[in-house]
């Protein structure tokens, strides 16, 4: 009997993980990104994140505020500086003031910044 209610603990906590090792190389926590967009104009970068949420979720991103996934969406922009221009349910875009330097002649260089996803595609 008492192996058993070991048994049972086991396999249930086993279930509630195998979802999160299952999990896509784009979702990050509750958020499956679809598409990130760079765009590098002089030294400032915009960066458009299109998102769902699960479902289950949404609901409380309603009611509790949207803290959390602001705070999300920087560790996966990889930029945690970054200021949010537009935010909503599926959709945000960041802007940051001094991602790339300025060499002058027109050129500029970007450091490397990981993302905190792996994208299927870049473009």
């Amino acid at each position: 009997m008492k192996y058993g209610a070991i048994l049972a603990v086991v396999l249930i906590l086993g279930a509630m993980a195998l979802p999160a090792v299952a999990a896509p190389p784009n979702q990050f926590s509750y958020i499956t990104v679809n598409s990130a967009t760079i765009n590098l104009d002089d030294e400032q970068a915009t960066i458009a994140l299109d998102y769902d949420i699960d479902g289950g979720i949404v609901i409380l991103v309603h009611l509790l505020g949207t803290s959390d996934l602001k705070k999300k969406l920087l560790v996966i922009s990889g930029f945690e500086g970054a200021k949010f221009q537009k935010l909503d349910m599926g959709h945000a875009t960041l802007s940051i003031p001094a991602a790339a330097q300025n060499y002058g002649g027109g050129r500029t260089g970007s450091p490397s910044t990981p993302l905190g996803l792996r994208c299927r595609r870049l473009r």
